[in-house]
């Protein structure tokens, strides 16, 4: 078993988000751009908690858009043991069981569906070369 190495895990997951981009976030673009007109923070902000029913509607397309990522990430890899990113880079999934289950996948891709938590998860990625939601799931990333 030789883990996959950092390089190669952070690029497929931006070749990933980018994948994401295009076919989960794109048919989302028009309806959020039609309720946020501008780039500005602070009028966004005041928009938001001026408009309820808009910050609403942003709040299910977000959720959305986050479940709709986790599907990507756990179906491609409960299937496949890739995603298109890990294909790529010709790396993918395993587990110490011997066989990896839907359970395993939606754990380890959870964090994954928020930035910050992603970060804290990955703390540990640098010395045992695995996430702690890898972990916790009993996953790897292999080459």
């Amino acid at each position: 078993m030789k883990q996959a190495r950092l390089y190669k895990r952070v690029l497929a997951y931006l070749v990933d988000m980018v994948v994401i981009n295009i076919v989960i976030v794109s048919p989302f673009k028009p309806v959020i751009n039609k309720i946020i007109s501008t780039s500005d923070l602070y009028q966004i902000y005041s928009f938001l908690l001026n408009n309820p029913s808009q910050t609403m509607s942003l709040i299910k397309i977000s959720i959305t858009i986050a479940i709709l990522s986790l599907f990507y990430w756990s179906i491609l890899e409960f299937k496949l043991k890739q995603t298109i990113g890990k294909m790529l880079f010709q790396i993918y999934v395993t587990t110490q069981n011997k066989k990896l289950t839907f359970s395993q996948c939606l754990i380890r891709n959870l964090t994954k569906t928020f930035f910050i938590i992603l970060l804290i998860d990955s703390i540990t990625i640098i010395g045992k070369k695995q996430r702690i939601s890898e972990m916790i799931s009993k996953t790897y990333v292999e080459e």
